[in-house]
């Protein structure tokens, strides 16, 4: 139930940066999230190994940051979000995320 409720304050993260639909990695990133949202949900705990293969998948899925970053620099580039901004941004948004890998492994 945590899961779910993890995923979609990242969503919410990403909604709030300025213009995110027009930044088109920022908009991959968030439709990543997205994806994984709904799979959580529609997943069934009460089969342990189906879960245990969607969370596997999921956190695949995320590895790779360098779309997030890419979609940062853009920001910095035009000058629409300060560094500090930025930095600020991704302290909070990648604990979210190793407190969520936390939970999945």
């Amino acid at each position: 139930e945590e899961l779910p409720v993890r995923y979609a304050q990242r969503i919410n993260m990403l909604e709030a940066l300025p213009n995110w639909h027009k930044t088109k990695s920022i908009e991959l990133v968030r439709n990543m999230y997205v994806q994984s949202f709904k799979e959580l949900r529609l997943a069934d705990p009460t089969c342990p190994e189906e879960f245990t293969r969607q969370l596997r998948t999921i956190k695949t899925r995320h590895l790779h940051t360098n779309l997030l970053v890419r979609g940062l620099k853009e920001y910095a580039a035009a000058e629409e979000l300060g560094e500090v901004e930025i930095n600020e941004w991704l302290d909070r948004f990648f604990v979210l995320r190793v407190s969520t890998n936390m939970l999945i492994s």
